[in-house]
């Protein structure tokens, strides 16, 4: 299907969806330039139960609206800014996302990446993304992201 014929089978709270991670993502990678990801971490709102009983969308679409979003944004979206758009809108929706981090090497030098779980599951990535980074096994201390 092409993407004509994907954006007119959207429905209203797809495009809602679609339109508010569009306005988020640059938000996102100037905030992450500008404060780090340990004050934008401490600012996450908390689910709201009352928002998850009122959201029609899935957390799985919601992921994908989101990277539909990122990979047509002009300017690069890292997957953190990405990540933290997702998180952002799932929360609003009454979802508890986890933000996940990792790492590896390759090439010689340490890659990171990061992405979004909820119950166990990624969202924004691939099934088996986990099992190619090393993640930390627990919740990483805000002050290790400090500047």
């Amino acid at each position: 299907m092409d993407t004509l014929a994907k954006l007119r089978s959207l429905d209203a709270d797809e495009w809602r969806v679609l339109a508010e991670a569009a306005l988020l993502i640059p938000v996102v990678r100037m905030r992450l330039r500008i404060f780090g990801l340990a004050r934008l971490l401490a600012a996450r709102q908390s689910p709201s139960r009352s928002a998850r009983e009122s959201s029609d969308l899935p957390p799985r679409r919601v992921a994908a609206l989101v990277v539909a979003a990122s990979n047509r944004f002009p300017l690069h979206a890292s997957c953190l800014a990405r990540s933290l758009v997702l998180d952002r809108l799932l929360r609003a929706r009454g979802f508890a996302p986890e933000l996940r981090i990792g790492v590896r090497v390759e090439r010689g030098g340490l890659d990171a990446h990061a992405w979004i779980e909820c119950d166990g599951q990624p969202l924004d990535d691939a099934p088996d993304v986990a099992s190619r980074y090393a993640t930390f096994d627990g919740p990483v201390p805000l002050e290790a992201f400090a500047r």
